[in-house]
């Protein structure tokens, strides 16, 4: 079956329901007979192009904010134990970086990313090229961002989308541009805000 029959069907909508959390959140259940067309009834035998998109916010210069405390330099010693005991507030006792140690932090995230998919996704998927799509403090994606995803759109079935706090912006903008699904893997909430908005832009 060709994979462009299997997903013939899929709207921003459906995007919106796929970048859910967890399946409990995805609302949209095509049927079955929407994916037996073809030479094959079998959807098993489809591979889905998936493109990975890492979305880090670079700033332009070293920020203090509420999310950026503390001065210039980081505090490795509590980074360390936060890294070890409670990753999850690891936010808070981080120190300012410059852009390029943030740049640096992206590259060698973007690398972790696409090894994480490799080691989890089947067969059944085609891996494209990761694309680095950063943005700034202005929270905007200018065209030379933006072009960064031309190059094998035609391919693309779905984009699964990380790197940021931003997530949610970074999805909602690639559906909207593209008209594909696109996935936030683990979004918690920026995953249900994407989800709303998609819909309510686009009355599904």
């Amino acid at each position: 079956m060709e994979r462009r029959d299997f997903l013939g069907g899929m709207t921003i909508g459906i995007a919106g329901s796929l970048m859910a959390s967890d399946s409990a959140n995805a609302r949209v259940k095509p049927q079955p007979t929407e994916f037996a067309k073809g030479p094959t009834e079998r959807p098993l035998d489809i591979r889905i192009a998936v493109k990975p998109v890492y979305a880090p916010l670079i700033h332009s210069d070293v920020w203090v904010g509420p999310c950026r405390p503390g001065g210039k330099e980081p505090d490795y010693e509590r980074i360390d134990y936060y890294l070890k005991n409670d990753p999850a507030a690891l936010w808070a006792v981080v120190g300012n970086k410059t852009p390029e140690q943030e740049r640096a932090d992206a590259e060698s995230g973007v690398k972790e990313f696409v090894e994480n998919l490799k080691a989890n996704l089947t067969s059944d998927i085609r891996l494209l090229d990761p694309v680095m799509m950063n943005y700034s403090e202005d929270f905007w994606f200018y065209p030379e961002q933006m072009a960064r995803l031309e190059k094998d759109r035609d391919e693309v079935d779905v984009y699964i989308v990380t790197g940021g706090l931003a997530n949610n912006l970074t999805a909602t903008v690639i559906a909207e541009a593209f008209n594909k699904p696109v996935v936030i893997p683990r979004g918690g909430f920026v995953a249900r805000d994407a989800v709303a908005y998609l819909k309510a832009s686009q009355n599904v």
